[in-house]
């Protein structure tokens, strides 16, 4: 490993101050707000998706193409992960994310504003995937900058848990996608005809909002002082591959084990709640809103616990947790009882939530601030481009051969090749330098 596992019994100096003022705050979460409030609307409204953009001739075929195009914005995010990783460590991490949030913002919009099938034929589909594209190249690095920049401005006995809040306020994107849609699903007919869209262009538009919060940021004071130095060198893009390829599979290891986990619940679990579970619509949205706030919670205090104990406890802790519980979780789901699907949902928000805490932590501190940004966001859209991207559809279709329980077979599966990988690759990191991502002597 390039980052040694050597733990240190003298903690990073204590902040008197939170480095994080509520304006940083503020233009940091909402990229991350953005960013899973897309994709929530997208996997909520896939039905109607697939009917306005596709054929209605086969209803199940246009469901499962609508969710493969879910699938694609994943594709282009290694490409964004390249591109917004180099900027973010050459030019300013403030840079990057406001192009990012620009981008997103038009994407978003562009999927409420775009004809249906019926009015411009193939073109809408086409026009569909594009939007998705652009829409996973601008995302690819959100969450990790934000994270990063996060982490840098942290005081370093907190980073834990402020890592955590920022990153958090993806599962409120995610609550925020739900209720939007329970409000224009009120009339289902007018939201089917047409009123899915409006969700869309308003997230269009708080993107650009956004925007004008983060070009009013300042830079982290570890960036300006690794950048101003000239001893230090930004190592090109090959260079940083061969030195850090190992701690960067380690990363990408935790990025598919959450991915999966967290892309199954937003975009596959309502329909499986339906479909499998029986239950109507509006209640799988119902408890997926409180499973997303649940999870943000979750994942605030997590993160707060490893400031104190450690990350490494927390991340194994919760894998195991995960290999453990989500066969029984998903068996309440197919009870079809109220009360047992609501229980089953927090038993698989909490240990996915406490493995996302401690990882987001571990992952961004086993980086000097040089190569943070590219390293992370390498490994991050790699992992969703492979593997969580396409879980939806992944976990539709192994159900659909294998019965109901397929879905969480594959997810005990991912967490089974995570533990040991998890546990050999990462050092306990936290209390690990921030701008150096080594022990401190």
């Amino acid at each position: 490993m390039e980052t040694p596992s050597v733990e240190t019994t003298n903690p990073a100096p204590v902040s008197k101050k939170p480095g994080i003022t509520p304006r940083m705050f503020a233009a940091l979460s909402i990229g991350t707000v953005i960013e899973w409030f897309d994709f929530g609307l997208f996997a909520f409204s896939a039905t109607a998706i697939a009917t306005t953009f596709f054929p209605k001739t086969e209803p199940a075929a246009a469901l499962l193409q609508t969710f493969a195009v879910y699938g694609v914005a994943y594709v282009v995010r290694p490409l964004g992960g390249v591109v917004f990783g180099r900027i973010g460590d050459r030019v300013g991490r403030r840079a990057a994310l406001s192009l990012s949030l620009v981008l997103m913002g038009v994407a978003t919009a562009g999927i409420g504003l775009i004809p249906s099938y019926a009015t411009i034929g193939l073109l809408a589909p086409t026009l569909l995937v594009l939007c998705r594209l652009l829409g996973g190249f601008s995302a690819s690095s959100e969450l990790t900058g934000a994270k990063t920049l996060a982490a840098e401005s942290a005081p370093a006995n907190r980073r834990g848990m402020w890592i955590n809040f920022v990153g958090s306020f993806g599962s409120v994107g995610s609550a925020a996608a739900t209720i939007l849609v329970l409000i224009f699903r009120a009339s289902p007919e007018a939201y089917a005809g047409g009123g899915w869209r409006w969700p869309f262009i308003i997230g269009g538009l708080v993107a650009m909002g956004g925007m004008f919060l983060r070009i009013t940021i300042k830079e982290s004071e570890v960036y300006t002082e690794v950048k101003n130095d000239k001893t230090i060198a930004i190592p090109k893009f090959g260079e940083m591959v061969r030195k850090y390829w190992r701690t960067m599979l380690v990363a990408f290891g935790f990025y598919t084990l959450v991915g999966v986990g967290y892309q199954t619940l937003l975009a596959y679990m309502p329909t499986y709640m339906t479909t499998v579970g029986k239950l109507s619509t509006n209640t799988a949205l119902v408890i997926s809103l409180f499973a997303f706030l649940g999870y943000a919670t979750a994942c605030t205090l997590f993160g707060l616990l490893t400031d104190f104990i450690g990350r490494k406890p927390v991340l194994i802790g919760g894998t195991i947790s995960i290999a453990v519980i989500t066969i029984p979780a998903y068996l309440l789901i197919m009870t079809g009882e109220l009360v047992w699907v609501a229980v089953a949902q927090l038993l698989l928000v909490l240990p996915i939530a406490a493995v996302q805490a401690a990882g987001n932590a571990a992952t961004i501190e086993v980086f000097p601030a040089v190569v943070r940004f590219s390293a992370v966001s390498m490994a991050y859209t790699f992992a969703y481009a492979l593997f969580a991207g396409t879980a939806p559809l992944v976990s539709a279709l192994l159900v659909d051969a294998g019965g109901d329980l397929m879905a969480a077979v594959y997810g005990v599966a991912i967490a089974l090749v995570a533990i040991p990988l998890l546990a050999k690759g990462f050092p306990e990191s936290y209390r690990f330098s921030i701008k150096t991502g080594r022990a401190n002597p």
